[in-house]
């Protein structure tokens, strides 16, 4: 063990509730080819139960999920149930201890747009191409899953930033959470390399930048590749220059990672070591839905992907979900993997897997350690 004080951060959305079997759910369900959205809070006393639990256990921080209404940008719908929700949850948050750093998912966020927005009406125009130059859609070749919206456009990277700054200067949270900030995994090639990251401008600047034509040379080219997930670092720099300051210093900016720095390159153009290198991502949660050993060899192979690095923070995910971290010992042991191979903390996901598992007394036990 580290010996250092555990940070314990938590992935939750704004309440605690139960569905039909009794089980709690409060987070975005992933299904193929869909998102649903469950964290509309619609009773106070939910929140309250959830934050009660949170500060009863030492959670320091709640990365929350938040439907984009909750931005109050207004590219996107109102959301339903309370009108004050967000308002509620952070001052309620805030006078228990706990830090806010809400969270969208990035990549699908001009999909919520109003249907008279810009983006929406030029729809097509913006969307991502692969190799062969097929619009590109997530959960699905289909036209019924998800649009990509390429990051090449500076339109999409406009909104999504001007998303994370509404919702910045709404309320007074204490960070911002970028989840998928990267493209979807499929479609990729046969060297596990993105097919993805063809539209149009990205191509166009690459062939005038280098000289050469991207659908001619392989997929895989490592200048290739690095120049597309450019395109996703730029994105969240513009995030990073659009976020208000909170007493004269830049709200910090976290984001989710994997394990295997040239998996996330070359799979999903997530460069996270460029990232943090350039100063625009602060804290690295790498989504580690493994077994301790697993979560330890990945926490690891993050600290010396970034060995020559500073002024970052790592918090590994344990998850508690999918049956992966189910019982008390796998819970310990997980803990205790990512924090000897140098994590600064860990973030847990999620609330309702600690409620469904009755680990948090063990959370709290961590805060002894």
């Amino acid at each position: 063990m580290s010996g250092k004080r555990p940070f314990v951060a938590l992935w939750c959305s704004m309440h605690l509730a139960r569905d039909e079997d009794g089980r709690y759910v409060n987070h975005p369900t992933e299904r193929a080819g869909e998102w649903s959205q469950n964290g509309i809070p619609t009773r106070r006393e939910d929140i309250l139960y959830f934050l009660d639990r949170c500060a009863g256990n030492g959670i320091d921080r709640i990365y929350t999920s938040i439907v984009p209404g909750y931005t109050r940008h207004p590219a996107y719908p109102e959301p339903g149930g309370m009108p004050d929700a967000m308002e509620f949850l952070v001052d309620s948050a805030h006078s228990r201890g706990i830090q806010v750093h809400p969270y969208l998912a990035v990549f699908m966020l001009p999909n919520a747009v109003k249907p008279t927005h810009p983006l929406a009406l030029r729809a097509e125009e913006f969307t991502e191409r692969t190799r062969d130059g097929s619009p590109a859609f997530y959960g699905g070749g289909d036209h019924s899953s998800g649009r990509v919206f390429s990051y090449g456009f500076s339109a999409v990277r406009r909104l999504i930033a001007e998303t994370f700054e509404s919702l910045a200067k709404s309320y007074p949270v204490d960070g911002v959470m970028l989840d998928y900030i990267r493209y979807p995994d499929r479609p990729h090639d046969d060297n596990d390399t993105t097919l993805l990251g063809y539209a149009e401008p990205i191509v166009r600047a690459f062939h005038s930048n280098a000289g050469l034509d991207p659908v001619k040379i392989p997929n895989n080219d490592s200048t290739w590749v690095r120049y597309r997930a450019d395109y996703v670092t730029q994105t969240i720099r513009e995030v990073r220059q659009a976020l208000p300051l909170r007493e004269g210093k830049p709200l910090e900016i976290s984001v989710c990672t994997g394990g295997n720095l040239m998996f996330d390159v070359h799979r999903l153009l997530r460069d996270w070591r460029s990232w943090v290198v350039q100063g625009v991502a602060d804290t690295l949660c790498p989504m580690l839905y493994h077994k301790p050993e697993q979560v330890g060899r990945e926490t690891r192979a993050i600290r010396q992907a970034l060995e020559d690095a500073t002024g970052y923070s790592l918090y590994s995910a344990l998850c508690v979900k999918y049956e992966v971290l189910p019982t008390a010992a796998l819970f310990r042991q997980g803990y205790a993997e990512a924090m000897d191979a140098g994590a600064d903390g860990v973030c847990i996901y999620r609330a309702d897997g600690l409620e469904n598992t009755g680990l948090w007394g063990e959370v709290r036990r961590l805060r002894a350690l």
